[in-house]
């Protein structure tokens, strides 16, 4: 308890930062994407929704803040994001035990222009996933580390957490990091002792099974009653299979880079958007000149940095794996399915920081290349979620011209095609019903964006007509 009382001081500033990054989100209303569905439609609806795709924990937990306001809701999902990178802090602060490496991966964590998505209420059960799963790994990092009147507790609420994130397929595959610190911490034990001590070391390995055979637990009770019901809507939606699988591991490097160049593209964005911001940073280089508040803790040497460099990668390739094998390659960072890139953010961080200490460069010109990079990611996010808010006024104009159109109110079919469609790209055929029931009161009519869609069209009849 006393090593948390004394990172106080790291811990406001990395919740400051959040703030300060993401603080726009707090004002912003309207739903999208299946929000929309689920703000409109019957609780009914939102149960069945979430039978059909085997997820009933989520359909408690978007119950559970469909009642919020706005604002609250975003206030909890910002507070979700300031605890991961807090609990992100002090899980590198008791592996690496470099403060300098903590402190500016938990900053960035929550700085890396990703997953605007996560202003959506759809959204929040991964955010809830990923909070559990860094509170899990860090309880477990403790109950490793604590050599003397090891809690069982602690370790039982840490399984527990491990097993609920696993909700969030992808933590399955991204387990494979808490693992490893389990594995490093003995094999660093055997170094210490000697190889001869293999029986002990084999010992210590047994001594951890109930974590290792945590993802098959969860993948058995899953698939036996907790999987999508067959015949149903969602049977069959992120199918893996061997053919996936396999190319996923060809086509993760690709996605890794991808992912990486758009997340220089966003930052670059906003100095093509607002090139007055190259007078901030002039002035930001002044005054970090003059007055370096840089964490002055040791530094890393070459072989250090190199290994932090190749962990990164791993990270970011772990963190993007999942998502390579349900959807290909096509990862995206912004909008609606930017949501797949939650387990990003930890590897590019990594990358960033060895990018920084590789060079000679000065304390206090990292400090600014720092304080530069958050600034324009408030610019970024600040800009996204004004993105967000204008589809909502978008929606809200559809709605203004479909009651003054006799076609629409004396109709019953349309296929809805738009020009000038938002960038947020929240425009799907099941968004734009329920924007219709929300103004007429009653689902008698079915908008398509493709003709494809009207195979939903006797199902819609079937679910929301009575």
């Amino acid at each position: 308890m006393e090593k948390f009382k004394q990172e106080k001081g790291n811990v406001a500033l990395i919740f400051i930062t959040s703030i300060v990054v993401h603080f726009m989100m707090i004002f912003m209303s309207g739903y999208w994407w299946d929000d929309l569905k689920f703000s409109v439609l019957p609780f009914s609806y939102l149960r069945d929704h979430y039978i059909l795709a085997g997820r009933i924990d989520a359909y408690y937990l978007i119950g559970l803040i469909s009642w919020m306001p706005d604002w609250l809701f975003r206030c909890i999902v910002l507070l979700c994001f300031s605890m991961c990178a807090t609990l992100i802090y002090f899980i590198f602060l008791f592996v690496f035990k470099n403060r300098d490496l903590s402190l500016v991966v938990s900053i960035l964590f929550n700085v890396i222009p990703v997953n605007d998505a996560r202003i959506m209420r759809c959204v929040f059960p991964y955010t809830i996933s990923l909070l559990m799963f860094c509170t899990a790994t860090l309880l477990m990092i403790i109950y490793q580390n604590n050599k003397v009147n090891k809690n069982i507790f602690v370790r039982l609420l840490s399984i527990v957490l491990f097993f609920v994130s696993f909700s969030t397929n992808s933590l399955l595959v991204f387990y494979v990091i808490p693992l490893s610190i389990i594995f490093a911490k003995i094999l660093k034990n055997v170094k210490n002792k000697g190889l001869h001590q293999i029986s002990e070391t084999i010992k210590d390995l047994s001594k951890w099974s109930d974590y290792y055979l945590l993802p098959l637990l969860f993948w058995i009770i899953k698939n036996k009653w907790f999987s999508p019901v067959p015949g149903g809507q969602y049977d069959g939606y992120n199918k893996i299979t061997l053919d996936n699988l396999i190319m996923a591991f060809v086509k993760t490097p690709y996605a890794m880079v991808k992912v990486c160049v758009d997340v220089c593209k966003n930052w670059l964005q906003v100095i093509e958007r607002y090139p007055w911001i190259i007078f901030l940073y002039l002035l930001i280089l002044i005054v970090c000149y003059f007055k370096t508040q840089y964490t002055n803790t040791e530094q890393l040497n070459k072989k250090e940095i190199l290994f932090i460099v190749i962990i990164g990668i791993m990270v970011l390739a772990i963190g993007l794996f999942p998502y390579v094998v349900v959807r290909s390659s096509t990862i995206s960072c912004n909008g609606i399915i930017g949501r797949d890139s939650l387990l990003t953010c930890l590897g590019i961080s990594m990358l960033i920081y060895s990018a920084l200490s590789f060079s000679n460069t000065p304390r206090w010109l990292k400090q600014s290349f720092l304080c530069c990079l958050i600034i324009t990611s408030q610019i970024h996010f600040s800009h996204w979620y004004l993105l967000y808010l204008e589809s909502t006024y978008e929606q809200m104009a559809l709605q203004k011209m479909w009651l003054k159109t006799e076609e629409i109110e004396n109709g019953s079919t349309f296929i809805y095609v738009s020009k000038n469609s938002s960038i947020i790209n929240s425009e799907r055929f099941y968004s734009l019903n329920a924007l219709s029931k929300e103004v007429y009161g009653d689902s008698s009519r079915f908008f398509a964006i493709n003709p494809s869609d009207l195979i939903y069209l006797t199902q819609a009849g079937d679910n929301t007509r009575k």
